[in-house]
């Protein structure tokens, strides 16, 4: 906790966070016969993180689950006058209370089952790439872990995770149409380490995972790293860099990928899509990397399609609920918040929520349950391929 002495200092207690967190309002539409407590804004936290650190406070499971259901979605850290960061603070205090035996049991689970398997689902490495044996297998013959210009890291979701099979094809299909030299780790590709970093964990538990991966993609001599997670994406092109220095190899999201193939690739997208169409910026896309229009421009492209803005969108962007591992703690949580948000794009007429993230995918369709909506959920990489003939 002393890693975060200056910068529980930097807090003001102004509030001006507590307008912002969907940790706070969602639960206060939801019950509104109590109050919104303090203790579930960031400014809460804060004040909680700075009394564990004096050693005024003594962690209990309850303080643990106020520091585990933070979305991490950075909407406070860009609202905060004062320039707090409380995403750091935040880890901090969650490794704080996991070493004094206070972690949620579902987070340790999620720990010790990365650590053991290399992957989120505690499944066996060598299934990592079964998702191409559906509809990409003569894409991928003789093409997996070898040396090639651009790789497709593709993540624990998109790797084993059967709902999101679409976006891991989307983006293979696109690459192959337009004949890029790409290739895949399979089995030997490792979580990228995000939920070890959350919980705020920077040792070799962590260091083990960003040196694997690194050391796979340089062996390939691979030049550019394509990532469709926007977990993945920040993992590789801003939190490796601060702990292994400059790495040999580009990154890039896949929606910056596909806008850089329309700007400088002339890419013309055959086929209509008449809908009214928003956009779901995800929030380690967006804010923690600061990724915005690439997926605009793509969306834009698409011939038919009808735009619509949400009056908060960007860097103001509200949070789908999917994200910080908060929803492994408590799911309905982060389906109350993805109702709401689902309920904000059908006030505007919006009939398809697209995002380029699969988190938000996974949790906006839960929302959209929830909510008993009509609204159309699509990914960018999948839609774009249809679009193309290409599914």
């Amino acid at each position: 906790m002393e890693d975060i002495e200056k910068e529980l200092q930097k807090c003001v207690r102004c509030g001006k966070c507590r307008s912002f967190c969907p940790t706070l309002t969602e639960k206060r539409i939801e019950t509104r016969d109590i109050p919104g407590w303090d203790t579930r804004t960031p400014r809460g936290r804060v004040n909680i993180a700075k009394g564990l650190q004096e050693k005024k406070i003594t962690p209990n499971q309850k303080i643990s689950e106020l520091f585990y259901n933070c979305l991490f979605c950075a909407y406070c850290v860009n609202a905060c006058p004062s320039g707090v960061d409380v995403n750091h603070i935040i880890e901090k205090t969650r490794l704080y209370l996991l070493e004094n035996g206070f972690a949620p049991t579902p987070i340790t689970t999620i720990l010790d089952t990365v650590l053991e398997s290399k992957n989120i689902f505690g499944l066996d490495q060598e299934d990592r790439a079964e998702w191409t044996e559906f509809n990409v297998e003569e894409i991928y013959e003789g093409r997996i872990n070898r040396p090639a210009e651009i790789a497709f890291f593709v993540g624990c979701q998109g790797s084993y995770k059967g709902t999101l099979a679409l976006v891991s094809e989307g983006i293979s299909l696109i690459l192959d149409k337009y004949k890029y030299d790409f290739t895949i780790l399979g089995e030997d590709e490792w979580c990228c380490g995000n939920p070890i970093h959350l919980i705020g964990i920077e040792d070799d538990r962590f260091l083990s995972f960003a040196k694997h991966n690194v050391e796979k993609l340089k062996k390939l001599n691979v030049k550019t790293v394509i990532a469709t997670c926007p977990g993945c994406f920040r993992m590789l092109s801003k939190i490796y860099p601060r702990y292994l220095g400059e790495l040999p190899f580009e990154v890039i999201h896949s929606s910056q990928f596909l806008a850089k193939l329309i700007n400088e690739k002339g890419l013309k997208i055959p086929n209509e899509l008449e809908t009214r169409a928003g956009f779901q910026d995800p929030c380690e896309l967006g804010r923690h990397c600061g990724v915005f229009e690439e997926p605009r421009e793509v969306i834009t492209s698409i011939p038919g399609l009808n735009f619509v803005e949400l009056e908060n969108n960007r860097m103001e962007s509200q949070c789908c609920g999917g994200g910080g591992l908060a929803k492994v703690i408590d799911d309905n949580l982060a389906t109350e918040i993805a109702k709401f948000k689902i309920q904000a794009f059908q006030e505007k007429g919006i009939d398809t929520i697209i995002t380029s993230c699969l988190g938000c995918y996974l949790n906006l369709l839960d929302g959209k349950e929830k909510a008993e909506s009509k609204t159309t959920i699509r990914d960018l990489n999948d839609l774009i391929a249809e679009l193309l003939d290409l599914t």
